[in-house]
């Protein structure tokens, strides 16, 4: 999928059947958008819907194809509050639902005028109000019974819905990091509460979760400024349990933990 900045000129979404042997990318037409996320169906090897989230630079829509070259669906808006027609820059990957091949339910996040998740059916979308730009989405369970993750585009801030996107609550300590925070559910969250983030910019670097989104601990040094290391400490059980604790300085404090491994997480800065 591609988009073009300029206005008046537009991307578009292409395939290439890579099994044939000097197989070249073929145009699926879709019309003038830009093409800023598409996915494969769950069930693509059998139906080959393709789902896009597209812009024609005054209105953003989703757009399905089953294989067919030009053959797109007319589009169901993306609309912010769902009154007002916006456009975008930047989509998260699409999420579906365990059950999608049965219910056409899949959810969006979007960066732009209208910034948000939004949960798309085969006829209408529905804001669902986090009112923040958002780069990253995952989504666990079927279409009645979701729970999602979003993670911000402007922040570290990562998002929990358990109501399929009727409720949000952020979380109390979100990963390090500045910016373009991206996130996976473990397959078995629902149990687990085990996701993964990964952030940029300033103390930027890979987090998990094992409480479902609440509180997020970092993982090893990846980008992290340390100045000065201000104490080390054994835990009280160190005979057992090996753990090591880490007082750090780099413009700010961060507690380290060590579980018997090399491996540092921040548990607290």
């Amino acid at each position: 999928a591609t988009a073009d900045t300029d206005g008046g000129d537009f991307g578009g979404v292409y395939y290439l059947p890579e099994a044939d042997s000097g197989a070249q990318w073929t145009d699926l037409q879709a019309g003038s958008y830009d093409v800023y996320s598409i996915a494969g169906s769950p069930e693509f090897k059998g139906d080959s819907q393709v789902i896009a989230i597209v812009t024609d630079e005054t209105h953003t829509y989703v757009i399905n194809n089953y294989g067919v070259v030009g053959d797109w669906t007319s589009g169901v808006e993306l609309l912010e509050g769902d009154i007002t027609p916006f456009t975008i820059t930047a989509a998260s990957d699409i999420c579906f639902p365990s059950d999608f091949d049965e219910t056409y339910k899949l959810f969006i996040g979007v960066v732009g005028a209208g910034g948000d998740v939004y949960q798309v059916t085969s006829g209408a979308a529905s804001d669902l109000n986090v009112d923040t730009d958002i780069t990253s989405l995952d989504v666990v369970g079927e279409a009645g019974n979701t729970q999602l993750l979003a993670g911000a585009a402007g922040s570290a801030q990562i998002y929990l819905s358990t109501d399929g996107g009727s409720n949000w609550v952020g979380s109390t300590k979100p990963p390090t990091g500045d910016s373009e925070t991206y996130v996976l559910m473990a397959p078995d969250f629902t149990n687990s509460g085990k996701a993964y983030a990964a952030t940029s910019g300033i103390e930027s670097a890979f987090s998990y979760t094992t409480d479902g989104g609440i509180t997020w601990n970092q993982l090893s040094l990846i980008d992290t400024e340390i100045g000065n290391i201000i104490d080390l400490a054994l835990s009280p059980n160190y005979s057992q349990d090996n753990t090591l604790f880490m007082l750090t300085w780099g413009g700010k404090y961060s507690l380290w933990r060590s579980l018997n491994s090399p491996i540092w997480e921040r548990v607290f800065t």
